[in-house]
């Protein structure tokens, strides 16, 4: 892991530049660690753990970012122990919520 991702035992609680471990077999440079990636809503916990909000039920409907709502961050980051640093591992942040430890992960289609 410590190739590929930056994370608690190797990132020193700093964010690294992109590219400054080895890339995945299919060329993605930070695909875990280093920072968390903001993801798509598709069930999840408002700030009350019981406070359930989910997609609505008709197809194409846009999903709404509520005051109460939580935005899932999934991937490690700096902060991370190993264990957690991987896609399946998710944590939420309120959307007005600023942190240095979850961003976007910006893609480019030749």
């Amino acid at each position: 892991l410590g190739l590929y991702a930056r994370y608690y035992d190797n990132a020193r609680e700093v964010t690294w530049p992109v590219g400054s471990l080895k890339p995945t077999g299919p060329g993605f440079y930070d695909l875990h660690g280093n920072v968390h990636e903001f993801c798509q809503p598709i069930g999840h916990f408002g700030r009350n753990e019981y406070d359930i909000r989910r997609f609505d039920e008709e197809p194409g409907e846009p999903y709404t970012v509520t005051e109460t709502s939580c935005i899932p961050i999934r991937g490690g980051s700096i902060y991370s122990r190993a264990i957690l640093t991987r896609c399946s591992a998710e944590r939420y942040v309120a959307p007005d919520s600023a942190r240095e430890f979850a961003g976007f992960r910006l893609a480019h289609n030749h």
